[in-house]
């Protein structure tokens, strides 16, 4: 009965780093995003390139991660509204 509590906690301290790390990946690809569009519109080619792969990379982990466990997409969801709110708020803070 002890191994089966083992395997259950185990599994779940599992779930809840994917999803830290789905939510951060989340967080910072909406974050690149903004930059990326930002750098893009003022012709910035080597820095919007490099933020495209980064984009690329990150929503890649997301998608091979909640095609596995639909679940997923609640702190992708969070990861994505959060940034959004975070980024807007300091953008009206810069001079």
């Amino acid at each position: 009965m002890q191994e089966i509590h083992l395997y259950i906690g185990a599994y779940c301290e599992e779930v809840v780093m994917l999803c830290l790390w789905i939510f951060l990946g989340a967080f910072v690809q909406d974050i690149f995003w903004t930059f990326y569009i930002r750098r893009v519109s003022t012709g910035k080619p080597i820095i919007s390139a490099f933020l495209s792969v980064a984009i690329l990379l990150i929503g890649g982990f997301i998608t091979i991660n909640f095609v596995r466990n639909y679940f997923l997409l609640i702190p992708a969801g969070m990861g994505a509204f959060i940034a959004t709110l975070v980024t807007i708020y300091w953008d009206r803070r810069r001079p």
